[in-house]
C-alpha cells in the first residue's frame, strides 16, 4: 500500500472524505521543519487535494481546492519541472503558503487523527 492509498484509507475513514488519488499531493514535515509540495499544472483542471502530514503530531490536514481557482495565479511556478512550488510553516494554522502569501485555511476541508506510524 503507498503512502497516498494509506492517506485515502484514514481520511475517508475517520473524517468520510473521499479523496481522488490521481488529484492528491502530500507532504510529511522535511529535514528543514516545513511542508513542501510540488503538485503539477495539470491540477488546476480538477478539484484538487493537498494532505498536509503532521507525522509528530499524527494529524492530517486535508484542502480541497477547487478547479480554475484563482488562487493558482498567485502560486510560484517552477517552470523548468511544470509545477508549482508551495512551502507552509508548520506551526502556521492560518496555513500560509511563503511564496504567494496566500491562506489555504479556506481550503481546508477537514483534519483527522492517526494512530500507528505509517508515514
Amino acid at each position: 500500500m503507498t503512502k497516498n492509498d494509506r492517506i485515502i484509507n484514514i481520511v475517508f475513514n475517520t473524517i468520510n472524505i473521499k479523496l481522488n488519488k490521481s488529484q492528491l499531493n502530500s507532504s510529511t514535515i522535511n529535514k528543514n521543519g516545513i511542508y513542501s509540495v510540488e503538485p503539477n499544472f495539470k491540477r488546476k483542471e480538477k478539484d484538487w487535494h493537498l494532505v498536509l502530514i503532521n507525522n509528530r503530531q499524527k494529524k492530517l490536514f486535508v484542502f480541497e481546492i477547487t478547479k480554475n481557482h484563482k488562487v493558482y495565479d498567485r502560486l510560484y511556478n517552477r517552470s523548468d519541472k511544470c509545477r508549482y512550488r508551495l512551502l507552509f510553516d508548520l506551526d502556521d494554522m492560518s496555513f500560509r503558503e511563503r511564496f504567494s502569501h496566500e491562506s489555504f485555511s479556506k481550503f481546508l476541508t477537514g483534519t483527522c487523527e492517526y494512530n500507528e506510524d505509517v508515514f
